[in-house]
């Protein structure tokens, strides 16, 4: 394997690492914020899905610009691409869950749970193609 295939691998596996700690943050934001609005305000599982969603994706965006793909010249220009993204993760997520505890009767939680490891996968192939074009 030649040098520069090898620094490639380090510099991809240390951004990976910092991916998985940012949106291990986030999730754990999400995750907390929805079971609050669910549990405690007794809102509507999947309007709290959409709240706890966004606050987290919000912080979640500046840090994943500026942490993990180091590209604050470009937040701004990103954002739009960013945005479309998660709004399709968001309904990709919501009909994930629904199936889960509508259709085969798991537990919401364990359901979101399934739901935003499949979302984070596809975050991360998104993201990483979203920062790294020009």
């Amino acid at each position: 394997m030649n040098r520069s295939k090898i620094i490639t691998f380090q510099s991809a596996k240390k951004e990976f690492i910092k991916y998985v700690l940012v949106n291990g943050l986030t999730t754990f934001l999400y995750m907390l914020l929805y079971y609050a609005f669910n549990e405690y305000l007794r809102i509507y599982y999947l309007i709290s899905n959409l709240i706890a969603y966004v606050c987290s994706v919000s912080i979640g965006y500046f840090m994943t610009a500026t942490y993990v793909f180091s590209k604050r010249r470009f937040l701004i220009k990103k954002l739009k691409g960013f945005i479309i993204q998660k709004i399709l993760l968001i309904f990709i997520n919501s009909i994930l869950i629904w199936l889960f505890v509508e259709v085969i009767m798991f537990n919401k939680y364990l359901s979101q749970i399934i739901g935003t490891i499949g979302c984070f996968l596809l975050s991360y192939y998104w993201n990483r193609r979203l920062f790294n074009s020009s």
